[in-house]
């Protein structure tokens, strides 16, 4: 009798275990989409929170026969000059713009575009992030159909470590959609529209 009842036991401890395990997935594949999932979702996207606002400066020497090709290049190194990231030089139909000990401090969020060496030039143009993304609230959600939602949400752009020294501000919260599919293993991000 003892192997038996062990027997029934152990049946009614494997239909229990496989209860609570259909109650934990059923539980992380809800059938409705939360605001807080919805926001994590759009958080962890490779590209929304990773876009940023970009400009572009030359760091090195640029030199051109037309003088308004090299005032353009100090209009653009003006901010960075105020903010004590570069020093620019004027020298003839040249100038050097060179990266301050500060300047390379900042310089690992920078992105190294083009590079140039040629005759009396030698300079990179380089790509830095002023700006970028990040979500701030889901404003609300729809079902479309029984697999698929769509979520209004809000978001703001926020100055980088190289935009707060260049004298960025915080934007305005702007309004975008996102739309989701669920899955049998829970709710994806589909894609993003900004307007």
């Amino acid at each position: 009798m003892p192997a038996k009842s062990s027997k029934i036991i152990a049946r009614n401890m494997l239909v229990v275990g496989l209860y609570a395990a259909l109650l934990i997935v059923h539980a992380s594949c809800s059938r409705t989409l939360s605001r807080g999932k919805a926001l994590d979702l759009i958080a962890a996207d490779s590209y929304f929170p990773t876009f940023k606002r970009r400009i572009d400066i030359l760091v090195g020497r640029y030199c051109r026969a037309y003088s308004s090709a090299v005032d353009a290049v100090a209009t653009s190194s003006e901010p960075f000059e105020r903010a004590g990231l570069v020093t620019t030089q004027r020298a003839d139909e040249c100038i050097i713009v060179t990266l301050t000990k500060r300047g390379e401090q900042y310089r690992n969020e920078w992105e190294e575009k083009e590079r140039l060496d040629f005759g009396n030039n030698d300079y990179t143009t380089v790509s830095v992030p002023v700006q970028r993304r990040e979500p701030v609230a889901i404003t609300g959600i729809v079902e479309e159909e029984p697999n698929r939602a769509a979520a209004e949400f809000t978001y703001q752009w926020l100055p980088t470590r190289t935009g707060d020294a260049l004298g960025y501000a915080s934007g305005n919260p702007m309004i975008a959609r996102a739309r989701f599919v669920r899955f049998d293993d829970g709710w994806r991000l589909e894609g993003i529209s900004t307007f």
